[in-house]
């Protein structure tokens, strides 16, 4: 988080228009806004990350590593879900005058912060989510610093079979940004490794009762069963 906040009041900043680096100053405040899950099922992600990045920032300017700029966080709760994470990316930008946008945890969210980042031309770090291509398909103004998920389930496919004898799968996901973007790629490379998908199934977050998804994994009869919630 600390190299994060460092990178975004430095590199961040020669993306920004100039209006924004006016009202930071030549050496000035810089203002971060930081979407975080802080309420909903995911709070106890957001709450954590909300002091690491407290203490980044006080050991970022404590230090003078953003290259003489002051860093001064504004938080906002996206919920771990686009709507709000929208709502609250426009919040910080015209209530709270952030110049730049860190976040989110949950990668539906991230893609609703991403596009009103690119809109409002504010430069945006995906620090955490990890669903394919949220920066790049959102525009110029989003950059995302986290492993993507098709190269982790290259990492995991390859694990699996170097660690498991099996010839067939039943995969069970989310049904959101991250999930799915892991089911494609998964689905996609045990099919390329010969291997039979013989149960796919996607579930939302908000659903509490998964007892009728489970019960499907016995009459699919898979060798194996890949679980990304």
């Amino acid at each position: 988080m600390k190299s994060h906040l460092a990178a975004l009041a430095g590199v961040l900043l020669l993306a920004a228009p100039s209006a924004a680096l006016a009202q930071a100053g030549s050496k000035g405040t810089v203002r971060v806004g930081v979407l975080l899950p802080l309420t909903g099922n995911t709070a106890w992600a957001g709450k954590t990350n909300r002091i690491a990045a407290a203490i980044a920032a006080e050991e970022v300017n404590a230090q003078d590593l953003a290259g003489g700029y002051k860093i001064e966080l504004v938080f906002g709760d996206s919920q771990c879900e686009p709507r709000p994470a929208h709502d609250q990316a426009q919040r910080l930008i015209s209530q709270e005058k952030v110049q730049l946008l860190i976040g989110e945890w949950c990668s539906s969210a991230s893609v609703a912060v991403a596009q009103v980042a690119n809109d409002e031309k504010i430069p945006l770090l995906v620090n955490i989510s990890t669903a394919d291509q949220i920066a790049g398909d959102a525009g110029p103004y989003a950059f995302q610093s986290s492993m993507q998920n098709r190269y982790s389930q290259q990492r995991e496919a390859a694990l699996l079979a170097k660690n498991f004898k099996f010839e067939s799968v039943a995969i069970i996901v989310e049904n959101n940004d991250f999930g799915l973007t892991f089911r494609k790629n998964m689905v996609a490379l045990m099919e390329k490794a010969g291997k039979k998908v013989v149960l796919d199934v996607t579930q939302d977050r908000s659903d509490t009762n998964w007892y009728a998804t489970i019960t499907r994994i016995p009459a699919s009869r898979p060798d194996l069963v890949i679980v990304s919630i």
